[in-house]
């Protein structure tokens, strides 16, 4: 499954009394994109990593898609889409 990542549904500065344009940029555009980025690589290369049979490999590569995956979700376009403009 690849995960992706919707557009915003106000502009960057919709949040502008709570949050700066900044902000919003750097926690949807680079924070975001990059959980999203690095889960999808690391789930694309799994397979392989389970085929080596190599249990702590393995079990560094699950480690760390649940890291990815619970950064990609609490970054996901739900936390997103539940703010609103002021």
């Amino acid at each position: 499954m690849a995960y992706k990542s919707l557009e915003l549904s106000y502009p960057y500065d919709g949040l502008e009394h709570y949050c700066d344009v900044g902000s919003v940029k750097l926690h949807h555009d680079v924070n975001h994109k990059a959980f999203m980025n690095v889960l999808n690589y690391k789930e694309e290369k799994s397979p392989k990593v389970k085929d080596m049979r190599n249990y702590c490999v393995i079990k560094h590569c699950e480690r760390e898609i649940a890291l990815y995956r619970s950064g990609y979700l609490l970054h996901s376009n739900k936390s997103w889409q539940t703010l609103t403009m002021a």
